[in-house]
């Protein structure tokens, strides 16, 4: 028993129109007949466009353009050759330098002799005699003068760690002078200031009453108590002087003696 499909058919398709496709009175259709009609619609709907010409091409670029750029500033800007070397708008592009660079930028595009891009036998003479006047040295000569500054660079960081650490050891010591010696001078300054209150209270006595520091009599008897200290001291100096020369000779006399005591 064969299968058949009933088919409503609500939209009749443009492409239908033309085949040996009919539907009958009754609205069913074999459906052989449906699938090889359908299959022949396929193959009419996927068939491989043919491949477009190269002025529509040029003319679809157009359109899509509506950057309203120049037509060379275009070309730049999508990386495109933008110089009609043929027609040249600006004198630099006929120069020599510029179409080395389009050579470099382009390549064959530019449609340039590459020969262009390498320099002439007066260039590379004048490139041969500036590199032996800006670069004197050869590579071998310039690595060993660099192995010469680092090497001493070396040497100097070492001396340098060595007088660090030297000095780091001293520090210890040298804080202790330090301290040793603020504290000398406070104490110079503290028996200088008791000096002066003891001489201070001493003129005070002096008078039997509390004198006013001000007080011309007073500032008087305080010079003439620091001239006697003064005194005091300057003779206590000369006597430790006097008994320290003392005990020296003695000492020689002492030596002299043992000297001349022993038997030859």
């Amino acid at each position: 028993m064969s299968i058949i499909a009933r088919v409503t058919v609500r939209i009749i398709s443009p492409k239908l129109i033309g085949n040996t496709l009919t539907v009958p009175k009754s609205g069913v259709v074999p459906v052989s007949r449906l699938s090889s009609s359908l299959t022949a619609d396929k193959q009419d709907v996927f068939k491989e466009p043919e491949p477009l010409s190269t002025d529509t091409v040029n003319d679809f670029e157009a359109k899509r353009n509506k950057s309203r750029l120049r037509k060379n500033h275009y070309k730049m800007l999508h990386g495109q050759m933008h110089v009609d070397l043929e027609n040249p708008f600006f004198p630099y592009e006929k120069t020599v330098i510029f179409r080395r660079k389009l050579i470099a930028k382009h390549g064959l595009e530019t449609g340039i002799n590459l020969g262009m891009a390498w320099p002439t036998r007066e260039e590379l003479s004048d490139h041969i005699e500036y590199e032996k006047v800006a670069h004197p040295f050869t590579i071998q000569e310039m690595v060993e003068k660099k192995r010469k500054l680092r090497e001493e660079e070396r040497n100097r960081i070492m001396e340098r760690q060595k007088e660090i650490n030297f000095k780091m050891g001293k520090l210890a010591s040298w804080m202790k002078e330090l301290r040793d010696k603020n504290q000398k001078k406070e104490d110079t300054a503290r028996a200088a200031q008791e000096k002066k209150d003891a001489l201070i209270e001493e003129v005070r006595q002096h008078f039997g009453y509390v004198v006013n520091m001000k007080d011309p009599k007073f500032q008087e008897m305080i010079v003439q108590k620091e001239k006697e200290a003064k005194k005091a001291e300057k003779e206590l100096k000369k006597k430790v002087r006097t008994e320290r020369n003392a005990v020296k000779a003695i000492a020689m006399a002492d030596k002299i003696a043992e000297n001349e005591s022993k038997p030859e």
